[in-house]
């Protein structure tokens, strides 16, 4: 689930946008009244929507501050133009006017979502092997097996066995997984043709598909495919 932060002073604007977020993209979301409450909280965001405001530290300011750190999307709320151009100097994703016009931000808050989906899917997956951090392109990944307290991932002609859980393997690699069995995790990508009782990889392999999950899996594979580029 993303997490997104609203930063405003004002309780009516963390609401509204708190709630529509809420409904239109399902994310957690914190808000915070000031820059120096939301910095002194130093947790990290996916999306944060900040106001850019005329206190200290401004927005702006504060977004500096927060890209030295990591690097959410960032969405700035003002109630005029005058800031527009400078949010470019912090790569801003969006610049929103009050009064906040709701499927306005609805139609950003999608993009953003979208945005970030696609970024955590090139990240690639950080795992612990004999002692060892592992860096595994998450492309590479045809499917991931459970087998015992392992989880075994298979990537083309070679497997990297370690330590997991497959619920945690899930929520890292994303929605271009999908768990076609309690066992397996299957990459979209990798899928040839399916059936109700199995998938079959482009490689040729044939995995094993719960009757429970058929449906949904054509519905995820369906909706994957529209958006695929």
């Amino acid at each position: 689930m993303l997490r997104m932060a609203v930063c405003d002073k004002e309780e009516e604007t963390c609401s509204l946008i708190k709630a529509l977020a809420e409904e239109s993209i399902g994310c957690k979301v914190w808000t915070f009244h000031s820059d120096t409450e939301l910095l002194e909280s130093k947790e990290k965001y996916d999306i944060l929507l900040l106001d850019i405001g005329n206190g200290e530290p401004t927005g702006i300011e504060t977004a500096r501050k927060i890209r030295r750190c990591y690097d959410p999307i960032l969405i700035f709320i003002a109630e005029g133009k005058k800031h527009v151009l400078d949010v470019f100097d912090v790569e801003a994703f969006h610049y929103l006017l009050k009064p906040i016009d709701e499927e306005k931000l609805k139609e950003v808050l999608k993009r953003a979502e979208n945005h970030c989906k696609l970024q955590k899917e090139k990240e690639p997956l950080i795992i612990r092997v004999n002692g060892e951090n592992c860096y595994v392109p998450k492309e590479e990944i045809l499917y991931a097996e459970n087998y015992a307290r392992k989880v075994i991932l298979h990537l083309g002609e070679r497997q990297i066995a370690y330590y997991a859980k497959m619920g945690e393997l899930e929520e890292q690699l994303g929605e271009s997984f999908f768990r076609v069995h309690r066992g397996y995790l299957v990459n979209l990508r990798a899928v040839r043709s399916y059936h109700t009782a199995g998938v079959v990889l482009k490689n040729g392999e044939e995995i094993l598909m719960a009757k429970s999950k058929f449906q949904k899996f054509e519905e995820v594979y369906m909706d994957f495919l529209r958006n695929s580029d």
